[in-house]
């Protein structure tokens, strides 16, 4: 998927249109664990038509599991997506990046993931690889889901749901002019003998590339159901 000589890192394509993607495990409809693939890409990264009524830009998702590289193809599944919009400006805005996600039920194993964003109007195509886990039904039930990370979109809409108020950052890269660092994850607790107020306590920390400690916190939250949502912002 990508350029002779190129080496892209995991998560993140080395050509146009250049996009950042990150997996993670989260409880799915029916509680089983499912992959959740958050993907994002500028604006900028998309060529725009225009119509009649404004401007259209079209884009394919193409996600492969597989056992190893270049093995043969376990799942997957083709997701396009349309965005319009009214004017040519609209089209060049910076920071309303193109924010989405796909979500799989995968079996337990070890995947090689391949994700490719084609630009339907522009007809060219980009993609990055990465291996990921999935593990087996977590034993008991009570169990903490992988973290989304990003940073934080606080305050939102009233009634807003705590996923909707992370700004996802697939990459996971930061500069130093981010001010704040946010996560979100689940606790999952599944046992008939949970209290519905039942009270855990979540201690978290941050560290750099060097093991040390940059960051250190505990929180305590109430049960609010099977899935609790458990935000974090340092």
């Amino acid at each position: 998927m990508s350029g002779v000589g190129e080496t892209p890192v995991p998560g993140i394509s080395a050509l146009r249109p250049r996009f950042s993607v990150d997996a993670a495990i989260q409880p799915g409809e029916g509680g089983a664990p499912e992959v959740r693939l958050d993907y994002r890409l500028a604006r900028t990264e998309l060529l725009f038509e225009r119509g009649p009524s404004g401007y259209r830009a079209a884009y394919e998702v193409r996600v492969i599991f597989s056992k190893s590289k270049r093995g043969r193809q376990e799942l997957g599944d083709l997701f396009q997506r349309e965005l319009k919009v009214a004017t040519y400006g609209d089209t060049r805005i910076m920071g309303q990046d193109v924010v989405d996600h796909v979500a799989f039920a995968v079996p337990p194993g070890k995947y090689f993931v391949e994700v490719a964003i084609t630009d339907l109007v522009a007809e060219r195509i980009s993609g990055t690889s990465f291996e990921f886990t999935v593990p087996a039904q977590p034993a008991g039930q009570l169990w903490f889901t992988d973290l989304s990370l990003g940073t934080s979109s606080w305050p939102t809409a009233a009634g807003a749901d705590m996923r909707s108020r992370l700004d996802p950052n697939p990459s996971r890269r930061y500069g130093d002019d981010v001010s704040e660092l946010a996560v979100y994850g689940e606790l999952v607790d599944a046992r008939p003998s949970a209290a519905p107020d039942e009270r855990y306590k979540i201690e978290y920390r941050v560290e750099n590339g060097f093991a040390e400690v940059l960051f250190r916190a505990d929180t305590t939250i109430v049960r609010a159901g099977t899935r609790t949502p458990v935000p974090g912002r340092s």
